[in-house]
Parts: C-alpha cells; structure tokens; sequence
C-alpha cells in the first residue's frame, strides 16, 4: 500500500475557518456601516443647526465604539487563521518537491509584519503559493504560472481598505464637525472596501486550497518502508 508524501497535510479545515471568519468580517462590516450611518445623520443635524441630545449624541459614539471593537477582536482572530493556513499551504509546497521557492514557511507569515515590505512581500507569499500548488506542471517551472487576476485585486483592495482606515482614524481626532463628517465617510469607503478585500480573499484561500488539494492526488506516492527487525547479532534485516 503506498502512502501521499511525508509531512504533507491538508488545508481543508484551516480553510474552512478562514472562510467562515472571513464571511464574519463581512457580515460585520455591513453592521458598521449601519452605526456610521447613523452617526453621521446625527452630525450632519447638528451642523445644520438641528438639536441633538447629549444623550443621543454619547449613544451613538457608544455604538460605533462597541462595534469597532468588536470588528478589531474579529480582524485579529481571522488574521491568525490567515496565518495558520497560509504558513501550512507554504510547508506542503516544500513538502510536495516544489523548488526554487523564494519564501519558507516561517517568512510567509513574517513578512506580514516587516514594516515597508509588507506593502508587497506578503502578496508576493500569497502569489507563489497559488502557483505553486497547481497540479501537473513541472515543479521545476512553477513560477511560469501565470498570475490569477484575483490575486491583485485582492492586494489591492487590502492595502487601499488599510490605508483609508488610518486616514478615518487620524480626521476622527481632529475638533470639528466637518472633520467627523468626512470621517465617517471614509470610514464607510473603507468598510466597503474590506468587504471587497474580504470576498476576494475566500475566492484565493478556497482556490489554493483545491490547487493543492489536487495537487497532491496527482504526487508520486511514496512506497512504504518494508518492516526491520534486527537480527540476533544486533544487523538490521528485512
């Protein structure tokens, strides 16, 4: 009986909390978009001279307090299976006989959190693992592969969802209700844009995920060592 190459295992289940997390970062995001909606109707009231409470007014920072957080805690856990799966696609490459392969396992994942290189290290990651994993090509030429679409886009979106948020954060802090205003109206720009990012992103992990998966039902299956023993003067024999 023969056995799938040592060390390689699969990424169905990684893959499947990655995309249930990143379904919940959606689900989420469309639940911001609802509260800075609502803050903004009050801000836009107040600017045009109509009264809002006190009240009204700390209820409303309150919520999209309470739902930045929670969307935050979210970001993280769904980072972490990101990494977890993506760090275990990059080992089954090596494991898979793939070559010439310019990112290990461990730098995978690390380039996410190099300043700089993070602007476009961890795309280049994700792109060789998707080549990498397409079955019945030479493991010698996989970098021919040609680059999905999906992939770009999905980088793109990312960077421009990261980008907009610190703008919003950094207009936030300043004193005026215009200032506020235009906030929240990236604030909501940048909500649809991780929404965008995070779609794109299921349609890559459930991508790479059946590339491998196929891939490695096509390697050559590794014959299974025939039993030791040793024999009475302590040689190893069949």
């Amino acid at each position: 009986m023969s056995v799938p190459p040592p060390g390689v295992t699969s990424l169905r289940g990684r893959a499947n909390a990655t995309v249930a997390l990143l379904m919940a970062n959606v689900a989420w995001s469309v639940v911001s978009i609802g509260t800075v909606l609502g803050e903004l109707d009050i801000l836009e009231r107040a600017r045009d001279g109509h009264f809002v409470s006190e009240a009204e007014a700390l209820a409303s920072d309150d919520r999209v307090r309470t739902v930045a957080m929670i969307g935050l805690a979210i970001s993280v856990v769904t980072m972490v299976a990101w990494l977890v799966w993506q760090h275990r696609g990059q080992r089954n490459l090596s494991r898979l006989g793939v070559r010439q392969l310019r990112f290990t396992p461990g730098w995978s994942v690390g380039w996410w959190f190099v300043p700089i290189a993070n602007l476009w290290k961890p795309f280049q990651s994700v792109r060789e693992l998707w080549r990498g994993s397409k079955a019945g090509v030479d493991d010698a030429f996989w970098a021919g592969e040609r680059t999905w679409a999906v992939i770009g886009w999905w980088w793109g979106t990312w960077l421009a969802s990261n980008i907009s948020l610190r703008l919003s954060v950094g207009l936030s802090r300043e004193a005026t209700i215009d200032d506020y205003i235009a906030s929240d109206n990236l604030a909501l720009f940048q909500e649809a844009l991780s929404i965008a990012a995070a779609v794109l992103a299921i349609a890559l992990v459930r991508s790479i995920t059946r590339r491998q998966a196929e891939k490695v039902a096509t390697a050559p299956v590794v014959p299974p060592r025939p039993d030791i023993q040793k024999g009475p003067e302590g040689r190893m024999r069949p």
